[in-house]
C-alpha cells in the first residue's frame, strides 16, 4: 500500500470547493492594546476588549506581540501589546463605530496618544 503525503495531489474536491462549504468570514478587524509601563495593569483592559469584541463578533482572540518602531532620534524601541482580533462575514459602519469607541476609551483610560485598529489588513491610528 503506498502512502500519501501532504504535498500529493489527491483526485478529487479542489480545496476551494472544500472549504465553499462553510461560512466564510472574510472580513477581521484587531485593536492592539499596548502594555503599560505603569500601575494599571493592561492586561486587565486586554480581556476587557476581548470581552466586548466577543459580545459583537461571537468571539475573539487575544495574542500577546512584541513590537517594535524607530524613535525619533533613530533608536529601535520595542512595546508589548496585545492584539485583540475577531473575524466577521461583515463588518457594518455600526460596528465599526462600537470599534473606533472601544478604541478611544482604551485611548483615555492607558493615557496614550493614539490605539492602533487593524481593520482587513490596513492599520489606523485612534
Amino acid at each position: 500500500m503506498k502512502s500519501s503525503s501532504f504535498n500529493e495531489e489527491i483526485p478529487g474536491m479542489s480545496a476551494n470547493e472544500i472549504f465553499g462549504r462553510f461560512t466564510h468570514m472574510q472580513e477581521y478587524v484587531c485593536i492592539y492594546v499596548p502594555v503599560n509601563s505603569g500601575a494599571v495593569d493592561s492586561e486587565i483592559f486586554a480581556n476587557a476588549t476581548q470581552n466586548e469584541m466577543a459580545k459583537i463578533f461571537g468571539g475573539s482572540s487575544v495574542h500577546h506581540v512584541e513590537g517594535s518602531y524607530l524613535t525619533e532620534s533613530g533608536s529601535l524601541a520595542s512595546e508589548n501589546t496585545y492584539v485583540v482580533k475577531s473575524f466577521a462575514t461583515k463588518i457594518t459602519g455600526v460596528i465599526a463605530e462600537k470599534i473606533i469607541e472601544i478604541a478611544s476609551n482604551l485611548k483615555q483610560s492607558l493615557g496614550k496618544d493614539y490605539i492602533a485598529v487593524e481593520y482587513n489588513g490596513k492599520m489606523f491610528f485612534v
